[in-house]
């Protein structure tokens, strides 16, 4: 019996055959097919995985809590300096992944990181504009803004 898994992975290899026939066809002149049958390709492979677990996958995120773990307001927000926590309702900020757990410690919070085993979706994500552009597969959590922090980590365990 053929699971969507499988479905997915033939799709993929017949994926991988396109672009190697492009090369060999027209050698650099079809980069842009070639690009775009790999990109596919890899996309199909991470669904297959996806399939395979049930369309469940491990997402974690890192939350900033007061030291005895009753939760806050923080959220993480990109500065000139790099990433560091926003509390709004104290009006601080604090570094992110600080070197020494006593950086946060002194001012009363410390991270924690959450797992959650969720539904997961597969797409494309990326950067730029047109060929200039960067573009990557992205495992996401239909079930949760992007603002939420969650990162896909593997598949459940």
């Amino acid at each position: 019996m053929t699971t969507a898994g499988d479905t997915l992975r033939a799709e993929a290899n017949a994926r991988d055959r396109r672009a190697q026939e492009s090369f060999e066809r027209c050698d650099t002149d079809g980069f842009l097919s070639q690009w775009a049958n790999g990109i596919t390709a890899q996309k199909l492979r991470v669904e297959a995985e996806v399939a395979d677990h049930g369309g469940l996958w491990t997402f974690a995120r890192t939350r900033l809590v007061r030291l005895d773990g009753t939760p806050t307001d923080a959220r993480e927000v990109k500065t000139r300096y790099g990433y560091r926590w926003r509390l709004d309702s104290t009006d601080e900020w604090l570094p992110v992944n600080p070197a020494r757990e006593a950086t946060l410690a002194k001012r009363g919070y410390r991270e924690v990181e959450e797992r959650e085993v969720a539904p997961a979706k597969v797409t494309l994500d990326g950067q730029g504009r047109g060929l200039s552009g960067t573009c990557w597969v992205r495992v996401y959590r239909p079930d949760a803004r992007k603002s939420d922090g969650w990162r896909a980590v593997g598949p459940p365990e």
